[in-house]
């Protein structure tokens, strides 16, 4: 009797093992299809909220263009991926490794009404999204008064984004010269052909904006 009770509790044990690993299979199972499914959807609402703020952005451009000095300060939340302000190129743009494919892949696509065009690149089991807003027709983006870039990365705080109406009428000065004292066609430099008048001034080509110039301060 001792021995059959001996053998009936070691029994017990195995199985107890057994269904332990079972169930830690099927948990892990289940967790291997679900979690990239919450990861999916995560991807997909800080997606949205960040074409919410690139809109929110375009809205406070379009208010304050009326007058020179106007400017608004908005928060910025950026949980995943990263916020470029490509003042080199008059750029917003939002890009983020998610495994939500977006819009389809390869495709250059505008966002409804808005002016933002989406673009995903399959990389894997992953997709490389960004939404992107073209200010270069009608402002010269500027990060702290220079055209250059900066990237936000993602923060447990929010930054403080103050934007600027710095007016229009800007001069760039380069180093090509030209022979002519009005407008000059030599005076082609790729980098000022849209938005910009052409001039040339005492030997040397001179570009003055015709756009109004959108400072960008982030804090």
């Amino acid at each position: 009797m001792f021995k059959r009770g001996k053998h009936q509790k070691a029994q017990i044990w195995v199985e107890t093992v057994i269904y332990t690993l079972i169930a830690l299979v099927m948990i892990g199972t289940v967790v291997s299809i679900v979690k990239p499914k919450i990861e999916e959807s995560q991807d997909r609402a800080i997606i949205q909220q960040s074409k919410n703020l690139i809109n929110s952005i375009d809205s406070i451009i379009f208010d304050i263009k009326s007058a020179a000095g106007n400017q608004r300060i908005i928060e910025v939340g950026i949980k995943e991926g990263n916020l470029l302000i490509d003042a080199e190129n008059d750029r917003i743009i939002f890009e983020i490794e998610s495994r939500y494919e977006y819009s389809e892949p390869g495709q250059y696509i505008q966002e409804g009404a808005s002016e933002i065009i989406a673009h995903t690149q399959k990389i894997g089991k992953f997709n490389n999204v960004t939404l992107t807003r073209d200010y270069g027709e009608t402002y010269d983006i500027t990060y702290l008064g220079k055209d250059e870039l900066k990237t936000i990365t993602k923060s447990p705080t929010p930054y403080k984004m103050t934007i600027s109406n710095e007016g229009e009428n800007k001069f760039e000065d380069t180093s090509s010269s030209c022979t002519a004292f009005t407008v000059d066609t030599e005076c082609t430099n790729s980098i000022y052909e849209i938005g910009y008048s052409k001039f040339c001034i005492n030997g040397i080509c001179k570009y003055i904006s015709d756009r109004i110039t959108i400072n960008i301060d982030i804090t």
